[in-house]
């Protein structure tokens, strides 16, 4: 997405915010909830990064 998009900072809060709104458009809350749970598990576990702590 962020290659696409032409954005840098993958896993900065703003980046991840805009990422989730652009798929709340498309995504019924099942699936969004789903997705962010898997994003939120990679970035941790790949990236020491813990995007349940961004506000």
């Amino acid at each position: 997405w962020c290659r696409n998009k032409k954005v840098e900072g993958n896993f900065s809060e703003p980046v991840f915010l805009a990422y989730l709104e652009e798929k709340f458009k498309i995504w019924n809350s099942s699936t969004l909830w789903r997705k962010y749970s898997m994003i939120k598990a990679s970035a941790l576990v790949k990236n020491g990064v813990d995007v349940s702590k961004y506000q």
